[in-house]
């Protein structure tokens, strides 16, 4: 059979389709987003016998802490997606003011019609207890358009309660959508210094392997494990790059 030409043709035109559908299933149904949460202290109110006094307020109200917690989403998935609503909420810090942009853009993020509905006030009226609760302790944002690797960053001025760091999640409820919380990590060149360094370390492992297969002079095998060993966060870096855009041709 290995022979017959048109054995061959029909045997490729067939592993050809399942393999198409079986890349189109994968990519529709790779659909991650992942968001990471830091948190700088702004300034403190305290009262200490060598420093004195200090006071913090926002506009013109006095607060203990001061805190600037930044967010970052990111549509790790192979797909992009449209309309899609992320909550951001607390249940133990004041979100006293927010900034959103899209990286790489000039968009910034609005609230969603019904979230913008809730906190509707009428003319000569003021905000009621419930409308106060719920802008301090969540927001609601319509992200129009999240692109394949787009990131959205997120920034809240907050107050923490006394004694105790910012306490902000993220939600999104989206069809076919999973969101995993990643903490900080250090960046190279876009790749998490962590996963370029396993990477890294596979890829001259292969690399040692198979110089040590076709050269003689140990040497030389030493020489190139030592400068694979000393660099190994490089050619992590590279694997994951190449490996980013061979999946993105493939997945269109």
């Amino acid at each position: 059979l290995l022979n017959n030409k048109f054995f061959l043709m029909a045997a490729s035109a067939v592993l050809g389709f399942v393999s198409k559908s079986l890349l189109q299933r994968w990519s529709s149904r790779r659909a991650l987003f992942t968001y990471s949460v830091f948190h700088s202290q702004v300034g403190l109110s305290a009262e200490d016998a060598i420093y004195g006094s200090m006071k913090m307020t926002w506009n013109d109200y006095a607060v203990d802490r001061l805190y600037l917690s930044t967010i970052e989403l990111t549509n790790e998935s192979s797909q992009d997606f449209e309309s899609v609503t992320a909550s951001v909420y607390t249940d133990s810090t004041r979100l006293l003011a927010d900034k959103t942009v899209v990286l790489g853009t000039t968009k910034i993020l609005e609230y969603t019609d019904e979230y913008k509905r809730q906190l509707e006030v009428s003319s000569g009226e003021r905000p009621t207890p419930l409308q106060y609760e719920l802008y301090y302790r969540r927001k609601d944002y319509l992200i129009s358009t999240m692109n394949r690797r787009q990131t959205v960053r997120f920034e809240f001025l907050n107050e923490p309660k006394p004694d105790e760091q910012p306490s902000i999640w993220l939600e999104i409820l989206e069809k076919g959508v999973k969101l995993e919380f990643k903490p900080q990590q250090n960046q190279f060149a876009g790749v998490p210094q962590p996963t370029a360094v396993r990477v890294g370390i596979l890829v001259g492992l292969i690399f040692v392997s198979v110089v040590l297969m076709l050269v003689n002079d140990r040497l030389i095998v030493a020489l190139l494990a030592y400068a694979i060993g000393l660099l190994v966060i490089l050619p992590g870096i590279y694997a994951i790059k190449a490996y980013q855009k061979v999946r993105d041709w493939i997945v269109g």
